[in-house]
């Protein structure tokens, strides 16, 4: 998208495109487009930034994420991303595979009085660990046909958990992981929806929604990391300090220098200067915890 101009760093999609490629507007200020034949999604946000930033840290932390930009669209600003969907593939939230695993391989009215089905059409927050996860996901495809290697979706699920640590996500929901279905096999898509990192919520402590088990629910983020350390094997306990032990504020800094650049622009100051603050807040909380469970980080920042 090269040749779209940039206002202030946002691409102006109004002054590209042409009605007929808007192919379809699902949810207020979300749209599905056309750019040079390849498929992109719009949405509105309040914190574009932290989509391009959390994609830089994913990718320098080496997992698999959407790219994001800057975008106006209909004078609205949002960001956008390529679609990450195939053709003739199926995708599954895990809010759908949540919510089947309980309405349809449990009694529904003892998960009701279990307060474990919100409603018809939305999975309970508590269901969405990585326990119930794994359970939900054999289940559904425990009678079909396709290639099932719950290894390697459940550690690109841990992957998601670990990058939602470390970026101090706020929205670890279970719409915000999904499958995909081909006709052979089943695998995760990238990581999208990041709008939420950078951010330390009530003013304290991040939140998130995708956690270790089923009491984990309305946790900090901290309190997640203090359980799925204690229950891990030694592999993802050292997944865990590799990857934090690549951080340091110098990364962070080069990171946010990677997005100016792509945008042409420098991030507005304010905003800098509160992803900065959470960075920093972020690293010393999880120092805090792996000194509190007597583990070495090895951290030489």
């Amino acid at each position: 998208m090269k040749s779209i101009r940039r206002i202030n760093g946002y691409l102006d999609l109004d002054n590209y495109l042409s009605k007929n490629q808007v192919q379809e507007s699902y949810i207020d200020y979300q749209y599905w487009i056309t750019i040079d034949n390849e498929e992109y999604y719009f949405k509105l946000t309040k914190y574009p930034y932290a989509e391009l930033l959390a994609y830089e840290l994913a990718t320098f932390l080496g997992f698999n994420a959407t790219c994001y930009d800057l975008a106006i669209y209909e004078e609205n600003k949002g960001v956008i991303s390529k679609s990450y969907r195939h053709f003739g593939c199926n995708y599954i939230s895990g809010n759908r595979i949540l919510r089947d695993y309980i309405r349809f391989q449990k009694n529904v009215q003892i998960s009701k009085e279990m307060g474990l089905i919100d409603n018809d059409y939305l999975a309970p927050r508590s269901l969405n660990n990585l326990e119930i996860i794994w359970q939900a996901i054999e289940n559904r495809y425990k009678d079909t046909s396709l290639t099932i290697n719950m290894k390697e979706i459940m550690d690109n699920i841990i992957n998601q958990f670990i990058f939602y640590i470390l970026a101090a996500q706020n929205d670890g929901m279970p719409h915000n992981w999904e499958l995909e279905e081909s006709p052979t096999k089943v695998s995760v898509v990238p990581i999208f929806d990041n709008e939420m990192c950078f951010r330390v919520k009530g003013g304290k402590y991040p939140a998130n929604r995708l956690s270790t088990n089923f009491n984990d629910e309305g946790t900090s983020n901290y309190e997640i990391l203090e359980e799925f350390l204690k229950v891990s094997s030694s592999e993802f306990i050292e997944l865990f300090l590799e990857k934090f032990n690549l951080l340091s504020i110098d990364v962070f800094l080069q990171l946010i220098a990677k997005v100016e650049d792509k945008i042409g622009c420098e991030m507005p100051k304010d905003i800098k200067e509160s992803y900065i603050h959470v960075f920093l807040f972020n690293i010393k909380q999880i120092e805090l915890v792996l000194n509190k469970l007597g583990i070495a980080s090895g951290r030489k920042f």
